[in-house]
């Protein structure tokens, strides 16, 4: 990879232009525990974020990742990866697995299943439609539409 440009944390929308997924983001800025960064790497940042509670557990930092020019100009959507964070990747296994069928991805991005380090009220391995407890289990059949 030479270049990455980020146009989404963690909120997107696709539409398909020409028969091509596009890709728009919906925010400039990343919700992120100050734990999960380098250490150091947010103070570097200290004049352009806003931290919340940093002396607390949990602490948080909201920082910007792109400008908004970037994030509704709509990109070619390349790769898309499913980030799986609790199944142990042992010596000589394979780190980047491919899904067999859209069947299979289906099943598996429903089932939502992730470590979760307890940023909200959850710990340890958790499921919720599509690994987000904030609203696409609120609206699942409006979202099965879409899919």
């Amino acid at each position: 990879i030479s270049n990455m440009t980020i146009i989404f944390d963690d909120m997107c929308t696709f539409k398909v232009v020409d028969g091509k997924i596009i890709g728009y983001g919906t925010e400039i800025g990343a919700f992120v525990r100050l734990d999960d960064l380098d250490q150091g790497y947010a103070f570097k940042e200290i004049d352009r974020s806003i931290f919340m509670n940093p002396d607390k557990i949990n602490a948080r930092l909201v920082m910007p990742v792109a400008p908004y020019k970037e994030i509704v100009k709509g990109y070619e959507v390349d790769l898309f990866l499913y980030a799986n964070n609790y199944t142990e990747v042992k010596a000589g296994e394979n780190s980047i697995d491919y899904f067999e069928n859209p069947e299979e991805a289906i099943k598996i991005f429903k089932s939502g299943a992730r470590m979760a380090k307890g940023t909200t009220s959850e710990k340890g391995l958790v499921e919720s439609y599509f690994a987000n407890p904030f609203g696409p289990a609120q609206k699942q059949a409006e979202m099965d539409i879409l899919i």
